[in-house]
């Protein structure tokens, strides 16, 4: 049963009203509009229909029951199509609860003229359009965006051509969407091979199926403290550009990197939940006084996103790593500056024991 707050979320053919099937692998997601943010932070996956969604009314406005007037939006592989206009509705109910129902296009990707049969004349019609010719309308403006980033260009034309090219690959298999974004891998010495790269890529969809995952980025360091242990090369997480940091004494149980073992097998370890990364919001106040004074007098100081093991209920924080630089200590702060944790870095010391010294 839903409570106050909850939303049951469904999707039908937008043509016929008949319910869509869909199940885990099908790429339906809600994710949060933000005020002066281009970050869209996850709110659930809809791996069934219909799909519950709990607390979806802190992103709906009750005054203006629409889908275009929620705070949310609804991401679809290109397998479907959402309508410019009647998208669907939104339902309150008396005990708080609210159905979502939303509208579905289901015709063949890259259908420009909604002829239903993709063919040259969607490359044709797409390159006129390019070209500014005034007397045509492309009649699907959604089905030309290949690469789903909301606007029209020579590579939606690229992609359009390249499927074309490859007849008998039905399917999505050259469109890029939000399931076939990669994470972005940096490597500035020329270390890391072509299949390491296709072995990471694989391992971090395999986390986030279905996901845009174009938001890490794994840059790889020679001198990443946990190379030694781990066995192979070693790598960096980073966030929508902000540095994943776990807390640990720099073993392979309690941090965050990306690596390579002797063998060959790749580990990723991130300590919290996919789900925890792509909802965390990184819109958030600059360096606070305090952290700016330590950086004042010499002290490295780091955005982070802050991932802790034990508590995964808690939401990821954001927070800064502030690298002392008078004592060998590290120093992961909130916002306002205030110490979450100290990591003394000291060496350990070497006993002065030398052993017995027997006679015979």
């Amino acid at each position: 049963m839903l409570g106050a707050g909850d939303a049951r979320v469904s999707f039908v053919n937008a043509e016929t009203g008949a319910p869509l099937a869909v199940n885990a692998g099908s790429g339906l997601a809600l994710y949060r509009l933000m005020e002066n943010s281009d970050a869209k932070p996850l709110i659930a996956r809809l791996p069934s229909n219909p799909s519950a969604v709990r607390k979806l009314s802190k992103y709906m406005d009750d005054d203006a029951l629409s889908l275009d007037a929620a705070s949310f939006v609804l991401a679809a592989p290109s397998a479907y199509g959402i309508p410019a206009e009647n998208r669907g509705t939104v339902t309150k109910y008396d005990n708080g609860s609210y159905d979502v129902e939303f509208r579905l296009q289901c015709d063949a990707a890259g259908d420009v003229n909604r002829d239903r049969v993709f063919s040259d004349g969607d490359a044709e019609a797409l390159i006129r359009w390019l070209t500014a010719q005034p007397e045509l309308q492309i009649a699907d403006w959604a089905a030309a965006d290949c690469d789903r980033n909301n606007m029209l260009s020579a590579a939606d034309l690229t992609l359009m051509k390249r499927k074309l090219l490859a007849p008998g690959t039905a399917g999505e298999d050259d469109i890029i969407t939000a399931a076939t974004k990669m994470p972005v891998i940096v490597d500035e010495t020329g270390t890391i091979t072509d299949s390491m790269k296709d072995k990471l890529e694989k391992t971090v969809r395999e986390l986030y199926p279905g996901s845009d995952l174009s938001n890490f980025r794994l840059v790889y360091d020679p001198e990443h403290p946990l190379t030694e242990k781990a066995g192979g090369p070693c790598f960096y997480v980073y966030y929508q550009d902000t540095l994943v940091h776990g807390l640990g004494n720099l073993d392979l149980r309690n941090n965050v990197y990306a690596a390579f073992d002797k063998s060959g097998k790749v580990t990723l370890q991130l300590l919290a939940s996919p789900e925890a990364f792509l909802s965390v919001d990184l819109s958030g106040e600059d360096l606070s006084e305090s952290m700016m004074n330590g950086r004042q007098k010499g002290s490295a100081v780091e955005r982070i996103v802050y991932a802790k093991r034990d508590d995964k209920e808690t939401p990821l924080r954001v927070a800064y790593r502030v690298l002392r630089s008078d004592v060998p200590l590290e120093e992961i702060r909130d916002q306002g500056g205030g110490v979450i944790v100290t990591i003394d870095h000291t060496p350990p010391k070497r006993s002065a024991f030398r052993g017995y010294r027997l006679s015979v």
